[in-house]
């Protein structure tokens, strides 16, 4: 509704050369990006900074917009006092120079919010952070590029305030150092120029991968499945988990089974940026070593082997075990529903399955966030 700033005015391409990217944003399926960007008054800025240079935009298509941007992530962009906020996930989405889809390779790439985002390769597949680039090359202009993704990024400065403003109080007992804003409406037409050259020479070279990650912050207490505590799990999150399990020692074939075999490490972090909370239980090596050929070949069995070892609710060593002591045996739901995978107490210890086949809990918290937790298991169930 207006009363609630969700609203936003239609704009037109008046003014803008028919030759331009912008232009073309405004008469294609990213009109609602472009309506963002004329809220924040972000277009009269960028036409000057497309006039001396090229840009790179990964837009989500309207549809997504609409229905899929979390509608309380959306208000809190559009209230008066967060407009450097919703200029900040905007810029995030704009890259200097022009990044075709035949140049994609695995980096980290500067935005325009001074932030950073990981393009990536998986499967084929282009990625950016954990978004899809379901439209390559989509509208392709002397001046930029644009390349419809199915999702929003959100810069993790954007995230916190997000999660401060939920939670009433401060989401972490540390906060990362913000990066120096550039916000294009206060710069002259100089100071943008210049700003924008940087950014050009940035993008020649890639940045190193550890220019993506923020300073290390001690973990608050896990939040337990039903907190309702929930931020936006990025690529810096998925790497996070996968080399967790992978430097713990013994469980490098899930590792890659998670990352490299299937998508799965994506998936969970989808399900998580929906409010889902996850328990993996994962094999040992020398349990996945026992996967015959044929298991592993059959098509889809690797998914839905690893959709089997995830429970569809967070648990750690010690709410696995009060609840197996408490109630003898225990039932969980797993992705692979209707599937599911009974828990009892064994010789002190926690055992997932039945007689012979059962798996028992080997490593445990291998990782815990509050999101995704890993425990260690004997066998493949």
């Amino acid at each position: 509704s207006s009363s609630s700033g969700d609203s936003l005015p239609k704009i037109s391409s008046k003014g803008s050369s028919s030759s331009s990217v912008l232009a073309a944003l405004m008469e294609s399926q990213y009109t609602e990006l472009m309506e963002l960007m004329g809220h924040a008054g972000m277009l009269e800025p960028l036409e000057k900074v497309v006039g001396k240079g090229s840009i790179t935009i990964f837009a989500p298509r309207n549809a997504y917009m609409e229905q899929q941007v979390d509608s309380e992530f959306k208000h809190f962009l559009l209230e008066p006092g967060n407009i450097k906020h919703l200029r900040q996930v905007l810029k995030h989405h704009i890259v200097p120079g022009k990044i075709m889809s035949e140049d994609w390779s695995n980096r980290t790439v500067r935005t325009l919010s001074t932030e950073t985002v990981r393009i990536h390769s998986h499967r084929g597949i282009n990625r950016v952070e954990l978004s899809e680039v379901t439209s390559p090359n989509d509208i392709n202009k002397k001046d930029g590029v644009v390349h419809g993704v199915n999702g929003l990024l959100v810069p993790r400065s954007v995230q916190e305030a997000f999660s401060v403003k939920k939670l009433g109080s401060s989401a972490n007992a540390l906060l990362p150092q913000a990066s120096p804003e550039f916000d294009p409406l206060g710069a002259s037409l100089a100071e943008m120029s210049k700003e924008f050259q940087d950014f050009l020479e940035a993008a020649e070279s890639p940045l190193p991968l550890e220019f993506a990650y923020a300073p290390e912050v001690a973990p608050a207490p896990a939040p337990g499945p039903s907190s309702g505590k929930h931020r936006v799990y990025t690529w810096e999150d998925v790497d996070d988990f996968v080399s967790t399990l992978a430097n713990f020692g013994g469980y490098n074939e899930m590792a890659e089974l998670l990352v490299n075999l299937t998508s799965f490490a994506w998936d969970m972090a989808k399900l998580v940026n929906e409010g889902h909370r996850l328990t993996l239980l994962a094999p040992n090596d020398h349990a996945m070593d026992h996967l015959t050929t044929e298991q592993l070949n059959a098509p889809g069995g690797l998914e839905a082997i690893l959709m089997y070892h995830v429970l569809t609710e967070y648990q750690t060593e010690e709410s696995l075990y009060n609840a197996v002591r408490r109630f003898e045996k225990v039932k969980f739901l797993t992705l692979w529903q209707p599937h599911t995978i009974h828990a009892k107490e064994t010789d002190g210890t926690v055992q997932f399955g039945e007689g012979e086949s059962g798996a028992l809990l080997y490593d445990h918290d291998i990782f815990t966030d509050g999101h995704i937790s890993i425990q260690g298991i004997s066998k493949v169930l």
